[in-house]
């Protein structure tokens, strides 16, 4: 076999690994959501119910509306869209979870692969590993976590931005993002947070297009992308109610020492068993890259505006862990991390991986091969972690099937399970419960066909005739 060969069959094992990986995670998600999922509601998905039967007063207003310091209207519209579809199957938005998830891990590799000239590596398969392990269980299991997920694909959009950026910027990529500017600031705070960086950013890209009579048209679309950002974060804040259930950061070595911990997590929740190697192994690698960047930016004129987009996005990244830092920090010694914050830490070791690919001479290879290696190192614990909030769900689950089948009131569900279902709002768990029962929907709906005795009509409601 000529050297050429060689090669070329080397960088096809290497794409082949990649969605080898994929599937594999893909397919045991699909096991594991086939086996354990349920289509019942859970925590924030009760928000939906109303708007899913057609109760709620102003769609609109609802879209729109806060839900403690996030607004989710493209979230919460496509939720909407795959409850409808799937006549009200909560376990429809899980299967989205994991498909869309596969699908950004399979893009970054690509981005990855194209950015080599077509050659792929097999630390590529580090993205679906970080996005698809079991250890963001309650992220792929959990409907609601759809915003979380969504929310993902702006971020990593950026981050695409700035790798592929060109001096002058085609019109193409210009319509990118335009669409990355107005999706940030409807996918919540944890995206919000990234649209004055891609602001800034995409007005310095915009006004050097300009100088160029060639690129003028996709220059005014990155200005116009830019106006929009800002204006979207303006409109996230009229009329914006502060909470004040989450204390205050006791000091700021406290959110410091948090913010580290969110960051370490982007390796999955199962890196809380090595916290300390963890996180100074991420710290490292992220200061590193920003140092990295910094250094090429003084020393590459002609990359200038890519190495500025990483910047930007490292920049924003790192707001995201110290607002998470100064948010948690209070709250750490009692309850900890959440699992589900992982998710929101997979960008920033992304934006990591790809700079050192890019821009780290001799130890370009080096770092991504680490971070997939400790991925994989990993991912025992991170099982552990997801099998944890695994039996905690199914549990649950199964206590309230158990009283469902047992023919107990809505009343007594509600207020047997409501620190499970939906703590923080026990009449609202009951009205939705109420509203899935009287559209014959889920668990409750059958329930109620099979035994008709047992339903209630909700306040407001027709009673419901035995033979209906």
């Amino acid at each position: 076999m000529s050297r050429d060969a060689a090669v070329e069959r080397q960088r096809n094992l290497a794409a082949w690994l990649v969605v080898f990986v994929t599937a594999t995670l893909v397919l045991v998600n699909l096991v594991h959501l086939a086996r354990y999922a349920r289509d019942f509601p859970l925590a924030e998905d009760w928000l939906m119910v109303p708007a899913l039967v057609g109760e709620e007063p102003s769609l609109a207003g609802w879209l729109w509306s806060q839900n403690n310091e996030h607004r989710l209207p493209l979230p919460r519209l496509v939720h909407l869209g795959l409850l409808q579809l799937s006549a009200g199957d909560f376990r429809a938005g899980m299967v989205a979870n994991i498909l869309v998830l596969a699908g950004l891990g399979l893009a970054l590799a690509w981005l990855a692969r194209r950015l080599r000239g077509g050659v792929s590596r097999p630390q590529d398969a580090f993205f679906p590993l970080a996005l698809l392990h079991l250890g963001h269980w309650n992220n792929l299991f959990w409907s609601w976590q759809l915003q979380y997920v969504l929310s993902l694909v702006p971020v990593c959009g950026f981050l695409a931005l700035a790798l592929t950026c060109r001096t002058p910027p085609g019109l193409r990529w210009s319509l990118g993002a335009l669409a990355v500017a107005i999706a940030l600031p409807l996918c919540g705070a944890n995206s919000l947070l990234f649209a004055p960086a891609l602001a800034v950013w995409l007005a310095a890209v915009g006004t050097t297009a300009l100088r160029q009579p060639v690129a003028r048209p996709a220059g005014r679309l990155c200005l116009m992308a830019a106006a929009i950002a800002v204006a979207g974060v303006a409109a996230y804040f009229i009329g914006f109610e502060r909470y004040d259930w989450n204390p205050p950061s006791p000091s700021p070595r406290a959110t410091l020492r948090t913010a580290l911990r969110f960051a370490a997590m982007g390796l999955g929740p199962g890196a809380e068993v090595v916290r300390w190697p963890a996180s100074v192994f991420t710290a490292a690698a992220l200061l590193g890259s920003a140092a990295l960047i910094g250094w090429r930016t003084l020393h590459e004129r002609a990359d200038r505006l890519r190495l500025a987009g990483m910047f930007c996005f490292l920049g924003a990244s790192a707001l995201l862990a110290i607002a998470i830092g100064e948010g948690r920090a209070a709250q750490m010694p009692a309850s900890g991390m959440p699992d589900r914050y992982a998710l929101l830490a997979v960008p920033a070791l992304a934006g990591t991986w790809f700079s050192w690919q890019e821009w780290g001479g001799r130890f370009r290879a080096a770092m991504p091969a680490l971070l997939a290696i400790a991925m994989v190192a990993l991912l025992p614990a991170n099982v552990a972690a997801g099998y944890s909030w695994r039996n905690w769900y199914v549990g649950g689950m199964k206590a309230v099937e158990l009283d469902l089948a047992a023919g107990r009131s809505l009343e007594a569900i509600a207020a047997e399970h409501r620190a499970f279902l939906m703590h923080w709002d026990e009449g609202r768990l009951l009205r939705a419960l109420r509203l899935l029962e009287h559209h014959d929907l889920g668990p409750v709906g059958r329930r109620c066909r099979s035994v008709p005795a047992y339903c209630d009509a909700p306040d407001g409601l027709p009673e419901r005739s035995p033979g209906s």
